[in-house]
């Protein structure tokens, strides 16, 4: 069947398309089931000799034609050379599987740039994930069977690949602007991608028409100029969306601080890995199967939630022994910085327990976050005042009532809003921060979205007391709950994670004491999207922020002593374990259950915040007093 629809391709004077290179290169994976190697490597030369590119000097890579078909055949191309390896032995074909991969990255990012309808971008989605996936496995197995450090860097670079790609694939139309980037630029680099994603589609219909050629060429170069200009003029936004190389492995030891280990977990389909990256050492350990590994964690979330402790010990030893006593011996400092996969983003390891009953891994560990070793290595500091924002609506009666008098017979009721839960220690924790700090407090009706979009584009702390809402179909579609403006509303007042990505902030730190605020959707085991995504490209490098419903009371508890450790001078990562800590040993037993105290994570750069302390006015009226009464002392002495 296979041979008749070739001879149809050649007959219909399709012979020389992407199409008809797909067809040869179905009928070279058959004969790889025969191991008929030969046959198979001739059907896959002149399929991948059909998509090819010429070069435009000897100096240039060899590129492909970018089409679904394209990375379809380069993909498959990959599964076959290692299966080929695998059952020869043969070198070369291992060495070729090495160098297609590398192309498939370059025809994916060349890809990305070019296509916009949601049909291509959820191919590219599901096909990038599975290729990442294998790759990591295969590089991991090579490593742990050679010890060749090429092997090892290439697993990392695949799953950092892989985590900084799959943002830029859910990156969609609801984002409308980027912090620091102008309009015109957007509009522009719209009009480029719509320009080439036409051209494609009208060259597919048309394969040997020479002027669509010569016009999709010129909107290529077109929209190449585009980028390079972005990455000089506007850096950030080039990284999020168009950089193409990520820093080595060997780069990234090179900053780990002599007093951290980096752990970043990875994972293939079926196995789960963790790589210890220190500045004296780069290892790998093999942690076991994955769907155990998941299955312990849904265990252990759902001892969380109903709070069964005896399950909690039961689970938590599991996925302790699992997930971290692999690389205890590895870890010769005690702060780590971890980097989840897939579904360990909900886990924060510091309640894993310790075989000492009631001790968990904070009484051992000081614990930090990040989303990718790229993303935690490129974040920058704050250049802001130094002052604090901080922001709880509170949901008042009174607010909610102020809200409904002001609509009009005909206006829909947003019956959410008004279902709101209060929210009272929120609001006497930023009573309490506004008593000590420097600071802009928005409470009840000022807390509106409109005032807090403008409030907190110069803070240098951020800290939001109000819930939060986790859309795990649409994560860019989280958000926070804000106030209902008063009169004419100019927002819906529901903060969305794509609105914050248009929001310049200067924040060193932004603390989001807000249930779930943390959770995003997991996609195809790489990594989440969520509010806190948005907050780090705005320009906030770290974020403290919730993994699930969080107890009120006790999370602006550990908020408030996580400020005053701030102010002390301990870094974030510390300042927020001590307020664990403190917590933990003033507790009563029913209330030391990780799930009041351990939702709350630091994720992004580690680090000391300089927060600007409130001095009393009381020593400077005594001093006025006492300059007052001895001027007129000596003047009577007179």
């Amino acid at each position: 069947m296979l041979r008749q629809s070739a001879q149809i391709y050649r007959n219909i004077g399709l012979g020389s398309g992407s199409e008809y290179a797909q067809n040869l290169g179905l009928q070279a994976l058959m004969f790889a089931e025969e191991k008929n190697w030969a046959r198979a490597d001739a059907l896959f030369a002149a399929a991948l000799e059909l998509i090819r590119t010429p070069k435009a000097s000897q100096e240039d890579s060899e590129d492909f034609e970018p089409s679904p078909n394209s990375l379809w055949l380069l993909n498959e191309y990959c599964n076959y050379l290692y299966q080929k390896y695998q059952s020869t032995g043969e070198q070369a074909a291992l060495k070729s599987f090495e160098e297609y991969s590398q192309a498939y990255l370059r025809l994916s990012d060349q890809f990305r740039q070019q296509f916009i309808d949601p049909y291509t971008k959820s191919i590219l989605i599901k096909d990038n994930a599975e290729v990442y996936s294998r790759n990591i496995g295969i590089y991991s197995q090579l490593y742990l069977q050679s010890g060749q450090a090429d092997y090892l860097a290439a697993a990392f670079n695949f799953a950092e690949y892989g985590r900084t790609c799959l943002l830029r694939d859910l990156q969609d139309e609801k984002v409308k602007s980027y912090a620091g980037v102008p309009d015109y630029l957007l509009e522009k680099e719209l009009a480029l991608r719509k320009s080439i994603s036409d051209l494609n589609q009208e060259l597919g219909d048309n394969p040997q028409d020479d002027e669509v050629k010569k016009a999709l060429f010129r909107a290529k170069e077109s929209l190449n100029q585009y980028v390079r200009t972005l990455a000089g003029s506007h850096p950030a936004y080039y990284d999020l969306r168009f950089k193409s190389t990520l820093p080595s492995l060997e780069e990234i030891q090179a900053k780990v601080p002599p007093t951290e280990v980096l752990v970043e977990y990875i994972q293939d389909d079926t196995a789960m890995y963790a790589l210890v990256i220190r500045t004296d050492l780069t290892e790998l350990a093999y942690l076991g199967n994955r769907d155990s590994v998941e299955a312990g964690l849904k265990e252990w979330q759902k001892a969380i939630q109903i709070q069964d402790s005896r399950k909690l010990q039961q689970s938590g030893l599991y996925l302790y022994r699992v997930l971290w006593e692999p690389i205890v011996a590895l870890l010769p400092v005690r702060r780590v910085t971890l980097i989840p996969t897939g579904s360990l983003f909900y886990l924060n390891f510091e309640a894993l327990p310790l075989a000492v009953s009631g001790r968990f891994l904070i009484h051992e560990y000081t614990i930090a976050y990040a989303l990718s070793a790229n993303i935690l290595f490129s974040l920058g500091g704050s250049s802001a005042w130094g002052g604090m924002v901080a922001v709880a609506p509170g949901f008042e009666e009174e607010i909610k009532q102020s809200y409904v008098q002001q609509l009009d017979s005909l206006d829909t009721v947003d019956e959410a809003y008004l279902k709101t839960v209060r929210q009272p220690w929120s609001l006497k924790m930023v009573q309490e921060l506004q008593k000590k700090f420097a600071n802009q407090t928005y409470t009840g009706l000022r807390a509106t979205e409109y005032q807090v979009k403008h409030s907190i584009q110069n803070g240098k702390v951020l800290v939001f007391g109000t819930h939060a809402i986790a859309n795990s179909v649409d994560p860019l579609r989280s958000h926070l709950i804000l106030a209902k403006e008063p009169g004419k509303q100019r927002e819906d007042d529901y903060l969305h994670a794509y609105e914050l990505y248009g929001i310049p902030l200067e924040a060193e730190l932004a603390v989001l004491n807000a249930c779930e605020s943390g959770v995003g959707r997991l996609q195809a085991g790489e990594r989440m999207i969520s509010l806190a995504y948005s907050i780090h490209y705005a320009g906030c490098p770290s974020t403290v922020m919730s993994l699930w419903k969080v107890d009120e009371k006790v999370s602006t508890q550990i908020t408030t002593a996580f400020m005053t450790y701030l102010s002390e001078g301990l870094p974030k990562s510390e300042a927020l374990r001590q307020a664990k800590l403190d917590y933990l040993a003033s507790a009563d037993a029913d209330f030391q259950h990780p799930f009041y105290w351990a939702g709350m994570v630091l994720t992004g750069k580690d680090g000391e915040v300089e927060l600007v302390e409130k001095r009393p006015y009381w020593p400077w009226y005594v001093a006025i007093g006492l300059f007052t009464m001895l001027y007129y002392l000596r003047r009577r002495r007179k």
